[in-house]
């Protein structure tokens, strides 16, 4: 994981924490407001200043997070329900964003001549298809995000062949091939195995050789 997806994901863990803290906490006011509002009824008592207290500090607090959470395409969120949605769709684009960069460079793969032979076009069309589900915000493939994220989809499996087959152990080799093997058949795996298939250079990144 690189250092900025680190830290995304760190602040996004951050701002989930104080969202979930502030549920809680309303939880708990609420019970506390009823309270208050039972004893000023039947007894005439002003709320208790631990109450208000309480109730200070959830309004510093939601005035905080409305801050946080205002965009420039967004302003700051009316109801709590509403940081919730925003924290939910913020990670949702997080794990769209980390899953289709498990992917990156499967677009480009052609046979070693350059070429695109059939198994090259097959894998490219495989992710096409793909990265159209995963940013359908309709209906987006979790399950399948979920996969990318952690490695154990097949077309991550086959980059790892193709960028570093000889580094992986013969356990991670074998399971790399049967997910390929299994996902595409064998033409698409041999390819692969017998180094038939490579990523092509992304010619619209700078080489800094300039």
């Amino acid at each position: 994981m690189s250092q900025v997806e680190s830290l995304v994901n760190d602040n996004l863990n951050r701002l989930t924490d104080r969202v979930c803290t502030l549920q809680e906490r309303r939880e708990t006011l609420v019970t506390s407001l009823r309270r208050a509002a039972t004893d000023l009824r039947a007894h005439g008592r002003a709320p208790a200043e631990t109450v208000r207290t309480e109730l200070e500090e959830f309004c510093h607090e939601w005035d905080s997070l409305r801050a946080d959470l205002e965009t420039h395409e967004q302003g700051p969120p009316a109801s709590l329900d509403e940081a919730v949605a925003r924290v939910d769709d913020v990670q949702r684009q997080s794990r769209m964003v980390s899953a289709l960069a498990a992917l990156d460079g499967l677009d480009r793969v052609c046979a070693d001549d350059g070429g695109v032979s059939p198994a090259a076009l097959e894998i490219r069309s495989a992710v096409e298809s793909l990265q159209a589900r995963l940013t359908d915000h309709q209906s987006p493939d979790e399950s399948t995000i979920g996969e990318l994220q952690s490695g154990g989809h097949p077309l991550v499996q086959l980059r790892r062949l193709l960028e570093a087959g000889d580094a992986l152990s013969d356990d991670e080799w074998e399971q790399a091939v049967e997910s390929v093997r299994t996902q595409f058949g064998r033409s698409v795996a041999t390819a692969v195995v017998r180094r038939r298939l490579r990523i092509e250079p992304d010619l619209a990144t700078p080489s800094g050789n300039g």
